[in-house]
């Protein structure tokens, strides 16, 4: 509370009144400066909130004016950081900064918690409603992981969202969901809110916006019983809301779109390192995916599958395909262009369909290729359809 000047303003009438002519003697000043020396001392010291300040000049007003300051402000030390920010100090904590929350969103979700539904929504922005003036657009990082470690793992997601225009988003994630993810629901009026879906499971959530525009984000996680409006994503539907890219502890997915047939935008030159690009219609019309290995020291790619045989986990081989396009089935190399390789011989190769050219002029088939019926083994060749006699024994 600000210091009363009253009494120190009756002294002052006392000791210098109007209608008294008498000498005044030097004591009698030291008296009154010295009283008034200390008063001002009192005021400083006892009153910062109303008169250590500099601000919209009124030193007598409450401390919720604002404050102006032209020169640097330095916290908690003598001297300046050396960076000549105007604003120094060795900590500091903000509810927002640049118009983004500061600190991370945090909830702890627990099984034992009373009167709270085994699917928790937990609002944290909203987009505006598309209009002419809007521009708007998140952009956000979640994380979940269960907080006694016992079940699931980490989960990451990363996701923007816009509005203008109809709801748009792009996002990818890493770990396997464990039933935490994002969904948005847009409103009647076209604004889109956007909230952290979870189950009842013992984990730590957070969340952070790394930047946006125009969205309003909340102080805090709100939880959210009544969710209205239509539902326009949802990050746990991957098939219905499909993200650029999942990585996960058992299936690694990147959907992707059409290419142009460019070679990948990044070559790995380690020798062993390994470099793997998905691209459709890598060669225009010719077709629809491509596997592009970047490893320079790479021989090839080889297809397995993991299956179960009498009870066991077996990884087994499928098809190896060497960097001179030779393929091998069932073995990992091959020494021709194509090599079959089967647990008995006689289930390596099959031709199902039989055919007998008409003579050695049929135009049918190419120079190399064979054909068979109940008597003849056919052989296409440069001057026509040559044959070998089947027979038994």
């Amino acid at each position: 509370m600000p210091l009363d000047s009253a009494p120190i303003e009756s002294q002052i009438d006392a000791a210098f009144p109007d209608n008294a002519s008498r000498e005044i003697k030097p004591s009698g000043i030291r008296v009154f400066l010295k009283t008034l020396v200390r008063w001002v001392r009192d005021a400083v010291n006892n009153n910062l909130g109303t008169w250590n300040k500099v601000s919209d000049g009124q030193p007598g007003g409450a401390n919720g004016d604002s404050v102006y300051r032209l020169g640097k402000t330095i916290f908690g030390r003598n001297t300046e950081d050396g960076s000549g920010a105007t604003l120094q100090a060795n900590t500091a904590n903000f509810g927002s900064l640049n118009g983004l929350p500061a600190g991370q969103y945090f909830v702890v979700t627990n099984p034992a918690e009373p009167n709270v539904p085994a699917t928790r929504f937990y609002a944290f922005a909203e987009l505006p409603a598309a209009t002419g003036g809007t521009y708007d657009f998140i952009d956000l990082t979640l994380w979940a992981k269960p907080w006694d470690g016992s079940s699931g793992g980490h989960f990451e997601l990363n996701l923007y969202a816009a509005n203008r225009g109809g709801f748009r988003f792009r996002y990818t994630t890493e770990g396997d969901m464990d039933n935490v993810g994002i969904v948005a629901y847009q409103q009647a009026d076209g604004r889109t809110i956007l909230y952290v879906q979870s189950d009842n499971a013992f984990r730590a959530i957070t969340l952070r916006v790394n930047s946006h525009v125009m969205a309003v984000c909340y102080s805090a996680f709100t939880l959210t019983a009544n969710l209205t409006g239509s539902l326009v994503l949802n990050t746990l539907n991957p098939t219905s809301y499909r993200p650029l890219q999942a990585l996960r502890s058992r299936f690694t997915t990147f959907p992707v779109s059409n290419s142009d047939g460019a070679l990948p935008p990044v070559l790995i030159s380690e020798a062993g390192a390994g470099h793997l690009s998905l691209g459709a219609n890598y060669v225009s019309g010719a077709s629809d995916m491509a596997f592009i290995s970047s490893n320079v020291a790479g021989s090839g790619f080889s297809f397995w599958q993991l299956l179960i045989e009498n009870g066991s986990t077996v990884k087994k081989l499928l098809a190896y395909l060497n960097n001179r396009g030779w393929l091998a089935l069932g073995l990992s190399n091959a020494t021709s262009m194509l090599h079959l390789k089967a647990a008995n011989g006689y289930q390596q190769l099959r031709l199902e369909t039989k055919y007998t050219p008409y003579g050695p002029g049929d135009p049918n088939g190419e120079v190399g290729q064979v054909a068979w019926d109940d008597t003849w083994f056919y052989l296409k060749t440069a001057a026509g359809w040559r044959r070998l006699q089947l027979q038994s024994w």
